[in-house]
């Protein structure tokens, strides 16, 4: 999968402040790409994985345009991209370190249970606003489909399938630029049906995604005060239910496909657990094969040692309405 130009500037921007830190913490104006890499592979016990992730993309884009404009070596340059992807195990497989830090904010909601959410369904639709329905809708189908926060805003409706557009498809994180996930008819699921295509007409207003999901939020919040949650429900909590359903049915692969990971050991360290999946209804959802085929095998079962799973390029299917 390819970057985006908006996604490589992002990098390049960064560069320069992780140059600037590095020689400020050593006493001294680094020189070398070298002593960068060094000092960044020193401090994974000092930050989190998703800043790490980060760093490391900045750090390769940098080596890249070293090489480009001849201030590296193509085997130097080369040498040191292999480094900051960390060792490999006797799989292949990367084993780079991850740190592991406990957030300062509070900790997000990753369960409910179905009477919950019917409680919680319920009590937006009391408040009779064009986003209380809307946040009613996805508190309907957001457990069965488990899109991002942004994710909702690409919906689009097939006879029989809802695809969207994979968020993090940009820095080689997804299974593909969208994602397809297959529903049963309309005749056999009509509240589900209903929901989405209440959610399909509203994200297509005139009203800015980014304001909508503000306000979507803030009415959950609010009716999450309202039946006493300890901790309020948010968009991003039914993502969280629907992978705990899905790990209760699906192997670690399709519930990669159904989620838009491009790794199938995601879900399994990130997000909510089976136990909790285990109180909903069987799951109504299957994952596209397309996507399937793009999801890498990183998943270690204790005891069992597998080859790496090589990465598909065929792009995901477009089921036709």
């Amino acid at each position: 999968m390819s970057q985006t130009q908006k996604t490589v500037d992002a990098y390049r921007a960064r560069a320069p402040a992780l140059l600037k830190q590095a020689s400020k913490e050593l006493g001294r104006q680094l020189t070398f790409v070298s002593e960068l890499i060094l000092w960044f592979l020193h401090h994974h016990d000092t930050w989190r994985p998703s800043t790490i992730r980060q760093y490391r993309a900045t750090l390769r884009q940098f080596v890249r345009d070293a090489m480009v404009t001849e201030r590296l070596s193509p085997m130097m340059g080369e040498e040191m991209i292999k480094r900051l992807a960390g060792e490999k195990d006797e799989d292949g497989l990367q084993s780079a370190p991850r740190a592991r830090r406990k957030s300062e904010r509070p900790a997000k909601l990753k369960n409910l249970s179905p009477e919950i959410a019917e409680q919680l369904s319920a009590r937006c639709g009391h408040y009779r606003t064009r986003t209380a329905k809307l946040a009613q809708a996805i508190v309907t189908a957001g457990p069965e489909i488990g899109l991002r926060d942004c994710e909702w805003q690409t919906i689009e409706l097939g006879h029989d399938f809802v695809r969207v557009q994979n968020a993090k498809c940009t820095n080689d994180r997804a299974n593909g630029t969208s994602r397809t996930i297959h529903l049963p008819p309309q005749h056999e699921a009509q509240e589900l049906w209903a929901a989405l295509n209440e959610i399909a007409i509203a994200v297509r207003a005139d009203v800015p995604w980014a304001t909508l999901r503000r306000r979507v939020n803030y009415v959950l919040k609010l009716s999450s005060y309202d039946i006493g949650l300890k901790r309020s429900a948010s968009l991003g909590t039914f993502r969280h239910v629907a992978i705990a359903r899905w790990k209760c049915v699906f192997r670690p692969d399709q519930v990669a496909a159904l989620a838009g990971h491009g790794s199938n050991a995601t879900a399994g360290d990130n997000y909510g657990r089976r136990r909790s999946g285990r109180k909903w209804p069987p799951v109504r959802v299957q994952p596209d094969p397309q996507n399937l085929a793009c999801v890498e095998d990183r998943f270690y079962i204790r005891g069992q040692k597998r080859p790496p799973k090589q990465n598909s390029d065929v792009a995901p299917s477009s089921p036709s309405p």
